[in-house]
Protein backbone atom coordinates (compact mmCIF):
# COMPACT_ATOMS: atom_id res chain seq x y z
CA UNK A 1 0.00 0.00 0.00
CA UNK A 2 1.54 3.17 -1.15
CA UNK A 3 -0.74 6.65 -1.16
CA UNK A 4 -3.83 5.14 -2.22
CA UNK A 5 -6.59 2.84 -1.25
CA UNK A 6 -5.66 0.10 0.74
CA UNK A 7 -5.84 -3.24 -1.11
CA UNK A 8 -4.84 -6.03 1.64
CA UNK A 9 -3.13 -9.78 0.29
CA UNK A 10 -4.37 -11.73 2.61
CA UNK A 11 -1.64 -12.93 5.23
CA UNK A 12 -1.61 -16.60 3.91
CA UNK A 13 -0.83 -14.87 0.40
CA UNK A 14 1.48 -13.17 2.47
CA UNK A 15 3.29 -15.82 4.29
CA UNK A 16 3.28 -17.92 1.06
CA UNK A 17 5.60 -15.27 -0.67
CA UNK A 18 7.65 -15.14 2.98
CA UNK A 19 8.75 -18.88 3.06
CA UNK A 20 9.77 -19.06 -0.63
CA UNK A 21 11.95 -16.04 -0.10
CA UNK A 22 13.09 -17.80 2.91
CA UNK A 23 13.54 -21.21 1.73
CA UNK A 24 14.67 -20.51 -1.98
CA UNK A 25 16.72 -17.29 -1.30
CA UNK A 26 18.23 -17.67 2.14
CA UNK A 27 16.38 -14.30 3.15
CA UNK A 28 16.67 -13.01 6.70
CA UNK A 29 15.62 -9.67 6.81
CA UNK A 30 12.36 -7.78 5.06
CA UNK A 31 10.89 -4.18 5.17
CA UNK A 32 7.19 -4.18 5.58
CA UNK A 33 6.72 -0.96 3.29
CA UNK A 34 3.11 -0.44 3.80
CA UNK A 35 2.04 2.82 4.86
CA UNK A 36 0.61 0.86 7.80
CA UNK A 37 0.71 -2.62 8.43
CA UNK A 38 -1.50 -2.40 11.71
CA UNK A 39 -4.50 -0.85 9.40
CA UNK A 40 -6.26 -3.88 9.88
CA UNK A 41 -5.20 -5.43 13.26
CA UNK A 42 -6.73 -8.71 12.98
CA UNK A 43 -4.67 -8.86 9.96
CA UNK A 44 -1.18 -8.19 11.10
CA UNK A 45 -1.98 -10.44 14.02
CA UNK A 46 -2.42 -13.18 11.68
CA UNK A 47 0.36 -12.43 9.53
CA UNK A 48 2.88 -11.85 12.46
CA UNK A 49 1.22 -15.45 14.27
CA UNK A 50 2.02 -17.05 11.09
CA UNK A 51 5.85 -16.48 10.95
CA UNK A 52 5.95 -17.43 14.30
CA UNK A 53 3.97 -21.14 13.37
CA UNK A 54 6.35 -21.31 9.88
CA UNK A 55 9.20 -20.63 12.22
CA UNK A 56 10.89 -18.54 9.89
CA UNK A 57 13.06 -16.77 12.03
CA UNK A 58 13.12 -13.31 10.26
CA UNK A 59 14.00 -9.94 11.23
CA UNK A 60 11.69 -7.10 10.30
CA UNK A 61 10.66 -3.43 10.81
CA UNK A 62 8.69 -1.04 9.22
CA UNK A 63 10.23 1.93 7.43
CA UNK A 64 7.07 3.64 6.30
CA UNK A 65 6.03 3.55 9.94
CA UNK A 66 3.12 2.26 11.60
CA UNK A 67 0.10 4.05 13.65
CA UNK A 68 0.14 3.78 17.33
CA UNK A 69 -3.54 3.88 17.92
CA UNK A 70 -4.08 0.47 16.18
CA UNK A 71 -1.21 -1.11 18.84
CA UNK A 72 -2.05 -3.31 22.09
CA UNK A 73 0.59 -5.03 24.26
CA UNK A 74 -0.46 -8.33 23.68
CA UNK A 75 0.16 -6.93 19.52
CA UNK A 76 3.14 -5.75 20.20
CA UNK A 77 4.43 -9.13 22.29
CA UNK A 78 3.74 -11.02 18.84
CA UNK A 79 5.31 -8.75 16.78
CA UNK A 80 8.46 -9.09 18.93
CA UNK A 81 8.09 -12.93 18.78
CA UNK A 82 7.59 -13.02 14.87
CA UNK A 83 11.24 -10.81 14.80
CA UNK A 84 10.24 -7.30 14.96
CA UNK A 85 13.58 -5.47 16.15
CA UNK A 86 12.52 -1.71 14.54
CA UNK A 87 9.52 0.49 13.82
CA UNK A 88 8.83 3.61 12.81
CA UNK A 89 5.86 5.75 14.14
CA UNK A 90 4.14 8.58 12.25
CA UNK A 91 3.14 10.97 15.10
CA UNK A 92 3.12 14.06 13.00
CA UNK A 93 2.63 16.48 15.93
CA UNK A 94 2.97 16.92 19.52
CA UNK A 95 0.00 19.10 19.81
CA UNK A 96 -3.48 17.52 20.13
CA UNK A 97 -5.11 20.98 18.32
CA UNK A 98 -2.80 20.18 15.83
CA UNK A 99 -3.72 16.52 15.31
CA UNK A 100 -7.40 17.38 15.64
CA UNK A 101 -7.06 20.14 12.80
CA UNK A 102 -5.65 17.30 10.22
CA UNK A 103 -7.96 14.77 11.41
CA UNK A 104 -5.69 12.61 12.26
CA UNK A 105 -6.83 10.02 14.92
CA UNK A 106 -4.57 10.27 17.03
CA UNK A 107 -4.78 10.88 20.99
CA UNK A 108 -1.27 11.73 22.36
CA UNK A 109 -1.86 10.59 25.66
CA UNK A 110 -1.75 6.89 24.52
CA UNK A 111 1.69 7.13 22.77
CA UNK A 112 4.02 6.82 25.73
CA UNK A 113 3.33 3.91 26.85
CA UNK A 114 3.11 2.03 23.77
CA UNK A 115 6.32 3.47 23.24
CA UNK A 116 7.93 2.15 26.33
CA UNK A 117 6.06 -1.14 25.88
CA UNK A 118 7.96 -1.12 22.57
CA UNK A 119 11.23 -0.51 23.45
CA UNK A 120 10.86 -3.07 26.80
CA UNK A 121 10.28 -6.03 24.03
CA UNK A 122 14.17 -4.65 22.55
CA UNK A 123 12.13 -3.04 19.35
CA UNK A 124 13.20 -0.04 18.14
CA UNK A 125 11.22 3.05 17.87
CA UNK A 126 11.85 6.19 14.95
CA UNK A 127 9.27 8.71 15.08
CA UNK A 128 8.21 10.69 11.74
CA UNK A 129 7.08 14.37 12.75
CA UNK A 130 5.71 17.46 10.47
CA UNK A 131 5.86 21.25 10.90
CA UNK A 132 4.46 23.97 9.10
CA UNK A 133 1.03 22.16 9.12
CA UNK A 134 -1.97 24.47 8.51
CA UNK A 135 -2.54 27.20 11.01
CA UNK A 136 0.54 26.38 13.22
CA UNK A 137 2.06 28.62 15.27
CA UNK A 138 5.77 28.93 16.35
CA UNK A 139 4.36 27.80 19.84
CA UNK A 140 2.65 24.34 18.55
CA UNK A 141 5.89 23.45 16.57
CA UNK A 142 7.84 23.89 20.20
CA UNK A 143 5.58 21.81 21.53
CA UNK A 144 6.23 19.31 19.26
CA UNK A 145 9.59 19.63 19.91
CA UNK A 146 9.38 18.92 23.51
CA UNK A 147 7.10 16.58 23.06
CA UNK A 148 8.94 14.97 21.15
CA UNK A 149 11.95 14.93 23.37
CA UNK A 150 10.05 13.59 25.98
CA UNK A 151 9.44 10.08 24.32
CA UNK A 152 13.28 9.03 24.62
CA UNK A 153 12.28 7.99 20.83
CA UNK A 154 15.87 5.94 19.15
CA UNK A 155 15.41 8.56 16.28
CA UNK A 156 13.28 11.30 14.83
CA UNK A 157 12.95 13.19 11.51
CA UNK A 158 11.11 16.27 10.79
CA UNK A 159 9.50 17.38 7.69
CA UNK A 160 7.71 20.52 5.97
CA UNK A 161 4.24 19.99 5.20
CA UNK A 162 3.82 20.02 1.35
CA UNK A 163 0.42 19.54 -0.39
CA UNK A 164 0.19 16.34 -2.36
CA UNK A 165 -2.56 15.81 -4.46
CA UNK A 166 -5.92 14.07 -3.73
CA UNK A 167 -5.36 15.81 -0.60
CA UNK A 168 -6.95 18.98 1.63
CA UNK A 169 -3.91 20.83 1.77
CA UNK A 170 -3.48 20.45 -2.01
CA UNK A 171 -6.46 22.16 -2.55
CA UNK A 172 -6.19 24.81 0.17
CA UNK A 173 -2.77 25.68 -2.04
CA UNK A 174 -3.68 25.30 -5.53
CA UNK A 175 -7.60 25.01 -6.14
CA UNK A 176 -8.13 24.73 -9.81
CA UNK A 177 -4.79 26.06 -10.33
CA UNK A 178 -3.60 22.84 -12.17
CA UNK A 179 -0.87 20.23 -10.88
CA UNK A 180 2.37 20.95 -8.75
CA UNK A 181 5.95 20.11 -10.04
CA UNK A 182 6.66 17.32 -8.19
CA UNK A 183 10.38 17.09 -8.95
CA UNK A 184 10.70 20.65 -6.63
CA UNK A 185 9.27 18.82 -3.80
CA UNK A 186 12.12 18.42 -0.43
CA UNK A 187 10.55 17.77 2.60
CA UNK A 188 13.66 19.84 3.87
CA UNK A 189 11.97 22.92 2.37
CA UNK A 190 9.47 25.43 2.86
CA UNK A 191 8.08 25.35 -0.47
CA UNK A 192 4.63 26.73 0.89
CA UNK A 193 3.93 28.53 3.87
CA UNK A 194 0.10 27.06 5.03
CA UNK A 195 1.34 28.35 9.35
CA UNK A 196 1.91 31.61 10.37
CA UNK A 197 5.44 30.57 10.13
CA UNK A 198 7.69 32.05 7.24
CA UNK A 199 9.17 29.34 4.79
CA UNK A 200 12.89 30.80 6.17
CA UNK A 201 12.07 30.41 9.60
CA UNK A 202 10.19 27.02 8.93
CA UNK A 203 13.43 25.23 7.72
CA UNK A 204 15.66 26.80 10.72
CA UNK A 205 13.28 25.62 13.07
CA UNK A 206 13.15 21.75 11.24
CA UNK A 207 17.02 22.03 11.51
CA UNK A 208 16.84 22.97 15.04
CA UNK A 209 14.17 19.97 15.55
CA UNK A 210 16.46 17.61 14.38
CA UNK A 211 19.31 18.48 16.25
CA UNK A 212 16.92 19.17 19.62
CA UNK A 213 15.31 15.65 19.39
CA UNK A 214 18.55 13.56 18.13
CA UNK A 215 21.15 14.86 20.64
CA UNK A 216 19.66 13.21 23.47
Amino acid sequence: MMWGHFRARSPENVLDELEHLVLEYGVEEIHFQDNNITADIARADRLFRGMIERNFRLHWTTPNGIALYKMTPALIETMRASGCYSVWIALESGSQTMLNRIKKPLNLGIIKPLVTELKRHDIRVSGFFLIGLPGETRADIMQTIEYARGLELDYATFSIVQPLPGTELYDMCFGDEGPVDFSRIKFARGDYSLSHISRDELEVLRRYAWEQVNDN
